[in-house]
């Protein structure tokens, strides 16, 4: 839920760019870990430094995308698209790490497929006819699929938070410059939004770490399937935003199709 409030902030906070968000994302989460170590809270060590930094520099990726997707497609379907990332993890398992793909995944992923086609499809005729920014979006849900296999890799030495630290920090790198150049005209209010979009991020991450003690990770990646269904609803309540009955059955479609996968693949999901 607090991951969905994080997204109807950003959405509703047009006046900032993807870089200015992003960057305001890694550096809190960068604080807050930070300060969590300073006071033992946690203990943050380091090994298999490349796999940490890939896992970094594609989530980052994804991170900035899902931001720039939501706010030129809009919350629900840049959600929904940007949620896809089980799809492009599995692939990317099978490719890197091996993994055997069965016969329920490769429908489930045609399935996914179908449901982002359903989605995305602008205007007349069936072949090709995306928008730029929804073929954005699923670049995002690549980035971050890949990321999902670093996340695999490292886990096995490196806890959930270091991980995370390590997205934060190739993430602050990425988007540092960019940001800078972009002009931050804004008054109280709109700082006040920008440091409750960190917040929100890293806390919902945090919360999320905490749950996997307790949790499964093919439960808890299930229960993180529930936040495009917030974000449509919000995104359709708060913003105003289409919901025609194309896009409820794609959406639909996607969302279960990701949930079995993760149920089925024991799937990290990124922050």
């Amino acid at each position: 839920m607090v991951f969905a409030v994080m997204s109807a902030l950003l959405r509703h906070a047009s006046y900032l760019t993807s870089y200015q968000a992003s960057f305001f994302r890694f550096t809190i989460g960068l604080a807050i870990l930070g300060s969590m170590a300073l006071f033992g809270k946690i203990k943050l060590e380091f090994s298999q430094h490349l796999i940490l930094f890939s896992r970094g520099f594609f989530g980052g990726i994804g991170v900035f995308l899902f931001f720039f997707s939501i706010q030129k497609i809009g919350l629900g379907e840049g959600t929904v698209l940007s949620y896809t990332f089980p799809v492009f993890g599995t692939i990317a398992s099978a490719i890197y790490l091996k993994e055997k793909v069965n016969l329920k995944q490769w429908l489930l992923i045609f399935l996914s497929f179908f449901g982002i086609y359903l989605i995305s499809h602008q205007g007349e005729g069936w072949l090709f006819r995306i928008s730029l920014y929804h073929w954005v979006a699923l670049l995002g849900a690549l980035s971050s699929g890949i990321a999902v296999v670093f996340i695999k890799k490292a886990r096995s030495t490196n806890s959930a938070y270091t991980i995370y630290l390590s997205q934060c920090l190739v993430g602050f790198w990425l988007v540092i410059l960019p940001a800078s150049l972009e002009p931050l005209n804004i008054r109280l209010g709109g700082g006040l939004i920008l440091v409750a979009i960190g917040l929100c991020s890293a806390v919902a991450q945090l919360m999320m770490t905490h749950a996997y003690g307790y949790l499964s990770v093919s439960a808890g990646s299930t229960i993180s399937m529930l936040v495009p269904v917030f974000n449509l609803l919000l995104g359709v309540l708060l913003f105003r935003e289409s919901f025609s009955l194309k896009i409820a059955l794609g959406a639909t479609l996607v969302i279960v199709s990701c949930s079995l996968m993760l149920k089925a693949q024991e799937t990290p999901t990124p922050p």
